[in-house]
């Protein structure tokens, strides 16, 4: 009698920008960790440095669950050559047989490092729906070789194919997924001058998220508002001028928290998240806001307006922000209203959103794309 022989094990490489703790970066990090260690030896390899110490908790889950990880310390437009060449050699080194690359960068990287080679397969990853044609023009040609170009909503796979110019029948979307969140740190409002109830925005102060505007629309707005503080969390070239608009408000407290490991803990003692963005994919502070049955209120964009299908009441349609407002105002007014939306909010993430099923999808996709080397 002779033993059924086992399948060959897939090497993975996984490519992102950086391991700083961003929605996509978590979704990577928890893909590593959680894919079937009898099919697939995952190794992370980031394009940038490796993040300070008061940023690296992603480093350190992947350190405690022993995932190899690698870092190419490119990080300056200027070093692209210098990154293709770093990742073409682990490529080859590490005997790697599929490649998933997360983000722009990542995946014009990934696309240069593999070039024409047969032996690898490339995965790609859509995340956000950016309106930049340049980039557009820059990613079709360095990913004409990716076997799927995996898209976190069916919102962007629609952008990569009518935007983009993306091949549809390479398009596929996996949404993002999530555990159930967990209060790591218990956070304290009154040790941060915060003294009444805040309404909460988690996210990085750049352009794409529409702060700017909202504050400048808050300005015009702020007298038909009820009282609450504002709490931002995060950095980003917009912080500056954010706090000058801020101490323009007459009524209404900012706190600029500045990058936080305790984002969770922060959002379950906030009335509600706002997401005021321009463009997005699929946000990981509202799946982790519904995820701590939480309300939201967000421009009705993208995959946001997957996420909020099932409760149209936290939506509001894209620059309206007298609607925003006022739909703001009636989630901090009602309690009840908050709390019947918090509830509705963590079923529609325990029925569509869990991370299972995200891993699921991920593994079915790479083994149906890689049985020719298996």
């Amino acid at each position: 009698m002779t033993d059924t022989p086992q399948p060959k094990k897939l090497n993975l490489l996984l490519l992102t920008t950086e391991l700083r703790p961003g929605g996509a970066e978590k979704c990577l990090v928890q893909l590593a960790i959680n894919l079937d260690p009898e099919l697939f030896k995952v190794i992370i390899v980031t394009l940038g440095s490796k993040p300070s110490s008061s940023e690296d908790r992603l480093v350190q889950q992947l350190e405690a669950k022993a995932i190899e990880h690698e870092f190419l310390n490119c990080d300056s437009k200027f070093k692209v050559l210098t990154a293709v060449k770093r990742l073409r050699n682990i490529i080859e080194k590490k005997e790697i047989d599929v490649v998933q690359s997360f983000l722009f960068h990542a995946n014009v990287v990934a696309g240069m490092a593999i070039g024409n080679s047969c032996k690898v397969r490339f995965f790609t990853g859509i995340r956000v729906a950016e309106p930049n044609r340049i980039r557009h023009r820059i990613e079709r040609w360095a990913t004409k070789r990716a076997e799927k170009i995996i898209c976190v909503s069916q919102a962007v796979m629609e952008f990569a194919s009518e935007k983009m110019g993306l091949p549809c029948e390479k398009l596929l979307t996996i949404p993002n997924g999530i555990l159930p969140v967990s209060q790591d740190q218990n956070f304290h409002p009154d040790e941060v001058g915060i003294s009444q109830p805040y309404v909460v925005f988690v996210g990085r102060l750049h352009q794409q998220k529409g702060l700017i505007p909202f504050f400048e629309k808050f300005l015009e707005w702020e007298d038909t508002l009820p009282d609450f503080d504002l709490v931002i969390v995060g950095e980003g070239p917009d912080r500056h001028r954010l706090e000058c608009l801020s101490r323009e408000f007459s009524r209404h407290r900012v706190r600029f928290l500045g990058w936080r490991d305790d984002p969770a803990s922060i959002i379950s003692e906030a009335i509600t998240t706002i997401l005021p963005s321009q463009w997005e994919g699929m946000p990981n502070v509202l799946l982790e806001t519904m995820a701590l049955s939480k309300p939201f209120v967000a421009f009705a964009i993208d995959g946001v307006s997957e996420l909020g299908s099932h409760e149209k009441r936290q939506l509001v349609s894209p620059e309206d922000y007298q609607q925003f407002f006022q739909k703001l105002a009636e989630v901090v007014d009602d309690q009840s209203m908050a709390e019947e939306l918090g509830k509705k909010n963590h079923q529609r993430i325990q029925q569509d959103f869990t991370l299972k099923k995200m891993i699921a999808d991920y593994q079915t996709a790479y083994l149906s794309f890689a049985k020719p080397l298996m």
